[in-house]
């Protein structure tokens, strides 16, 4: 086919374009190979050199590539002082290139760029490079709108020992609307833009000589941080070897992070901004802990701890939601959230949190044997840190021991609530290194098992700042009377307690200077208290020393101050066994109430007041019994006065206790009993006085029904049956105490002595 004038000028243009077009590409291809590195030589002014080994360029498409791609640091910067690094990139590939303002002016402006596959590989050193905030010259230089990395792989060592502390794997980025002539405002990147995306497929670091850290995936943007697969895990650790370091394994299967913004502030300081931390599940297992020499401990405790946190930082809320925590199998936690709500830190100033709350956590703690270790001492802080309040809400406590198959304590649905917690340099030096205002907890069922004889309930417990309530007390013994008597070498006394309610009011608690716990209450009251005391005599009685009650506060190795204790609308009922007997011989104590005045303990005490005991029972729910008794716990010869008096007792009400116990009976009428008695932990005198008419005893055979009537008579020969209406009182003899049974005993004995010069 014959071609027009027209379509041959039009192909002999699209030929002589063509080979412009080749030509100017491949002129353009030898200029750029030639000038490039000039170009960049002349605009470096990093530490660092970059080489490539090809470079193309597309006219057409704006396109500049570089293949093989080097960067290492320039020889002045090769030593052991800082850090360096060098890399390799596969590929640079730039898009949208103006051609023609490079090679002019020797700028790179383009709208995309592309690193394809770099590998970067860091030495650290014991000194560190502090990137500058201010743009260097080659960022001057260029002008990229998006940056791409693909495939990114990064890896820092120690540039002595050549061991690797961090490695991040498939590092991927894509910035938008980049923009190179102008920083992004308050934060140290010569550039702006307006969005990223960053992600990478793992990381793993080097925490310490004895702990790593792996990251799973992880994604990044302005608004939210990702990290799939938290974890940390000791290097070449088992649990048998021992490291004297902190050893501990960390579980989060997923941290999220959302709201984030960071920066410097116009007084140049670094702000951190986030509005939520969350993560999925946590799972951290504490296994081992450094134990420090005294040396050590002396040493750290003078030292100054920097601030905790040494930049402002706000956050709304970090939610740790389902922690299971495990320290040392020692503490074990499952089911628990963590909320921490409004946290700003204003550096050098105040951390404030607003609410820490501890949501649902089961606690479970395993008593250990106590290793003799010295105990650590706090650092100095010069942090002030304020927490509103800390709630723990519906949690629940068990101490279980691990040699035994039944939980030591039991505590379900726990609530508590502290307020106003401060934290600072003079509060840290404390025994307890908080001060707060408002304190209160509160909890439902509480089982203390003793591992012993007997298990304590409570049907709920509450505290405040001023009071404390126990309400539906029971102690009650774990076998039956005869078990526990076999259980036990000597004769033992057994109990059953029960108390609707205890009230420790206007309590205060401290731990003072020399570490020691002080306890002080203005009153202390027990409402129906029932209580059953059985002792079974058979058994040899057990022959280790009894101090008195002066004693035994006095020697009390805590501060202890109750200004007045009342025991109200109780019952009392003593049972004792001999193998001759029937049955226990029962003695009863009804509608009993007692106050007592100044109970305290010898701790640190030079001078005290005496401690005061009133008690009205009905004795054997048929006379008015009053006793009064009195001593000074700092007295060391434990001197005491006790009196008391019983009104219009009929002596058969002894019935319960004298029939069968001691196969005797009594009649008549006693109109009073009193005595006032003085003793010490040696011997007691005193007065005993008795007004009585028709006594009579009546003694009977083993069987407790046939009367033994020849001796009944012959021993009311010897009784003085009645005092003709008066009050007859004797100077008891001297009565030495027995100092391996009670102060019960010790009073018996005495009343026993009264009786006996009083009625025979």
């Amino acid at each position: 086919m014959k071609l027009n004038t027209k379509q041959r000028l039009l192909g002999i243009f699209v030929i002589v374009v063509g080979v412009l077009y080749f030509f100017g590409q491949s002129m353009a291809n030898i200029y750029l190979r030639r000038e490039l590195p000039k170009i960049i030589a002349q605009k470096n002014d990093t530490p660092y050199n970059l080489d490539y080994k090809e470079i193309n360029f597309t006219i057409l498409l704006g396109k500049l590539s570089l293949e093989g791609v080097s960067i290492t640091p320039k020889e002045a910067e090769l030593n052991d002082t800082i850090s360096s690094f060098k890399g390799e990139i596969k590929q640079i590939s730039i898009s949208g290139v103006n051609y023609w303002n490079l090679i002019k002016n020797h700028n790179l402006k383009a709208s995309k760029i592309t690193l394809k596959s770099p590998s970067f590989q860091v030495n650290k050193s014991s000194g560190n490079i502090i990137a500058s905030k201010h743009p260097s010259k080659v960022t001057n230089s260029i002008n990229i709108s998006e940056i791409e990395i693909s495939d990114a792989n990064l890896n820092i060592t120690d540039y002595l020992t050549k061991e690797t502390l961090v490695e991040v794997f498939n590092f991927n980025a894509n910035i938008y609307n980049v923009h190179f002539s102008q920083r992004t405002k308050n934060k140290p990147i010569p550039f702006t833009y307006k969005k990223y995306k960053i992600s990478s497929d793992s990381i793993n670091a080097k925490l310490n000589n004895h702990l790593k850290l792996h990251l799973g995936t992880a994604e990044v943007t302005p608004e939210d941080l990702v990290i799939n697969s938290v974890k940390i895990r000791p290097v070449n650790y088992t649990k048998k070897e021992i490291v004297n370091d902190h050893i501990l394994t960390l579980d989060v299967p997923q941290i999220k992070l959302s709201g984030t913004d960071w920066g410097y502030d116009q007084n140049n300081i670094f702000y951190l901004s986030i509005k939520d931390i969350s993560t999925s599940s946590t799972k951290l297992d504490i296994l081992q802990r450094k134990i420090k020499t005294q040396t050590e401990i002396d040493l750290e405790s003078t030292k100054t701890l920097s601030t905790l946190i040494p930049f402002n930082l706000t956050i709304d809320q970090i939610a740790i939601n389902n922690l299971e925590l495990n320290s040392l199998d020692t503490w074990v936690t499952t089911g628990s959230t963590i909320l921490l709500r409004n946290i700003k830190n204003t550096i050098n100033q105040k951390l404030h949190l607003n609410a820490i709350e501890l949501k649902t956590p089961a606690i479970t703690y395993f008593p250990t044997p106590k290793i003799k270790t010295t105990s650590p001492k706090l650092k100095q802080i010069t942090d002030h840190i304020l927490i509103d309040s800390f709630a723990i809400k519906d949690a629940s406590l068990i101490v279980r021991h691990r040699n035994l198959a039944a939980n030591t304590l039991e505590v379900q649905q726990i609530n508590s609530l502290m307020q106003h917690i401060v934290i600072d340099p003079t509060t840290i030096s404390n025994k307890v290194p908080f001060t707060f205002t408002q304190n209160a907890l509160t909890s439902k069922k509480v089982h203390y098992n003793t591992n012993k004889t007997y298990d304590i309930y409570l049907d709920s417990l509450s505290f405040n700042e001023v009071d404390l309530h126990l309400n539906n007390l029971l102690l009650k013994p774990k076998y039956s009377r005869e078990k526990i008597v076999q259980m036990n070498k000597t004769a033992v006394d057994i109990y059953n307690l029960k108390v609707n309610s205890i009230v420790l009011s206007n309590y205060k608690w401290h731990f003072d200077q020399w570490g020691v716990f002080n306890l002080e209450s203005s009153l202390l009251t027990a409402n129906k208290l029932n209580a059953t005391i059985y002792r079974d005599k058979t058994p040899p009685h057990d022959t280790i020393y009894k101090p008195l009650f002066s004693q035994s506060l006095r020697e009390l190795k805590f501060g202890l101050n109750i200004q007045q204790a009342k025991i109200l609308q109780s019952n009392l009922e003593y049972e004792e066994y001999d193998s001759k007997a029937l049955a226990p011989g029962k003695l009863t104590f009804a509608n009993l109430s007692a106050n007592i005045e100044n109970i305290y303990s010898g701790y640190r005490q030079t001078q005290l007041p005496n401690t005061n005991i009133q008690v009205n029972a009905s004795f054997m729910n048929a006379a008015p019994l009053n006793v009064q008794w009195s001593f000074n716990i700092l007295n060391t010869s434990d001197k005491f006065n006790i009196k008391g008096t019983i009104v219009d007792f009929p002596s058969d009400a002894m019935q319960p206790f004298l029939k069968p116990y001691l196969n005797v009976s009594t009649s008549g009428k006693i109109d009073l009993v009193e005595f006032n008695f003085n003793g010490n932990n040696q011997d007691a005198r005193g007065e005993f006085g008795m007004n009585y008419e028709n006594l009579q005893v009546t003694l009977y055979k083993k069987d407790g029904k046939v009367k033994r009537n020849l001796l009944s008579a012959v021993g009311n020969l010897f009784i003085r049956k009645n005092t003709h209406g008066n009050t007859i009182t004797k100077d008891i003899r001297t009565v030495e105490r027995s100092k391996e049974k009670s102060f019960f005993n010790y009073l018996w004995l005495c009343v026993l002595q009264g009786l006996k010069q009083t009625i025979l």
